[in-house]
């Protein structure tokens, strides 16, 4: 379970986290998260561990931790997404 990361940004600027969701084929995976704190903002990194890809994205912590993860996971499969269209499929 994610504690309330927003929350805890104010004493700790790096927090990293495994988030179990359904991905696009509803199959259920684990990504990582890691949150940074970079001034006013919030970076969200999101990882998937099986292919390695990687994105980020920048928000504004008002938003909530759960906005902040829904957003990066979905970047995530939208990038996944098109490796596989592409045929540039990571193992």
């Amino acid at each position: 379970v994610l504690a309330r990361i927003i929350g805890q940004l104010a004493a700790v600027n790096l927090l990293f986290a495994i988030s179990r969701h359904d991905g696009p084929m509803h199959q259920p995976r684990e990504v990582i998260l890691e949150f940074y704190r970079v001034g006013a903002y919030v970076k969200v990194s999101a990882v998937d561990p099986v292919t390695r890809t990687e994105v980020a994205i920048v928000g504004d912590p008002a938003v909530g931790e759960a906005t902040l993860k829904q957003a990066a996971i979905r970047k995530l499969d939208y990038v996944m997404a098109k490796e596989r269209a592409a045929g540039r499929r990571r193992a």
